[in-house]
């Protein structure tokens, strides 16, 4: 968060997805509800938080995106606002009084500048899914699961569907397959594997490829101690695999 600035914006729709992460820590005496806040608490505190698993990750990160964006815009209306200042204050002209109906006491540009703070997405799910692939509660950590379409458009925005399967079918994958490095800390983010993707997507090396160097590392009992994360062993265990091709 920026400096000086104490306080961010949760809206009321927020409520839904809340009520279905509570309803599902409820039944499978979990605490998502709880980390997705804190990490949403830590992030605007610039601690740099990093999720526990995978449904906090993918609750928190149109949150993230979005706090980014509202961020922007409160710096550039700061910004503005401090150059009017060394200008001595914006030209009369360039501010016409217009009545605002909620506050008449205000024109609508200084009720602008008592409403600029950081907004949270109040439309981020608490998962999501394809709605014909199979997964179940090993997978995912909850018992119910939504199809792409009903996620957010935000989310749409940044993930397409064709990616967002391959995202469910590596994590199943590394369920199912790489057992010991699901033990580790700092997991694939859905970011990083959108790095990963895009170069599958190129052709620099293959679907395949990127399982086998998950497995080599998932074999290695000293990596852990090695590498400060499943992404960054990864890196190496592919580049080690394309190296002897």
């Amino acid at each position: 968060m920026a400096e000086n600035k104490k306080s961010f914006v949760l809206y009321a729709d927020l409520l839904s997805v809340v009520k279905k992460i509570v309803e599902s820590d409820r039944l499978n005496n979990t605490n998502y509800g709880g980390e997705l806040f804190l990490i949403i608490l830590e992030y605007v505190n610039d601690l740099n938080p990093i999720p526990i698993n995978f449904i906090v990750e993918l609750a928190f990160e149109p949150i993230k995106q979005q706090l980014k964006r509202d961020l922007i815009k409160w710096s550039e209306f700061r910004l503005k606002q401090s150059d009017n200042g060394k200008k001595g204050g914006r030209p009369k002209k360039d501010i016409p009084f217009i009545e605002n109906p909620e506050n008449p006491s205000l024109n609508l540009e200084s009720q602008k500048s008592l409403n600029v703070n950081v907004s949270v997405n109040d439309n981020v799910n608490d998962s999501v899914s394809v709605s014909n692939m199979h997964t179940h509660t090993g997978i995912l950590g909850i018992d119910y699961i939504l199809s792409y379409q009903d996620t957010s458009e935000e989310f749409k925005s940044m993930y397409k569907e064709e990616f967002y399967k391959s995202w469910l079918t590596i994590n199943r994958y590394l369920n199912e397959e790489c057992k010991y490095l699901r033990t580790w800390n700092d997991q694939i983010t859905i970011a990083q594997y959108k790095m990963i993707y895009d170069k599958i997507s190129k052709g620099e090396y293959s679907i395949q490829q990127a399982k086998q160097a998950l497995s080599d590392l998932d074999g290695s009992k000293q990596a852990k101690e090695k590498y400060n994360s499943v992404y960054h062993g990864f890196n190496t265990y592919i580049k080690f695999i394309l190296k002897n091709v």
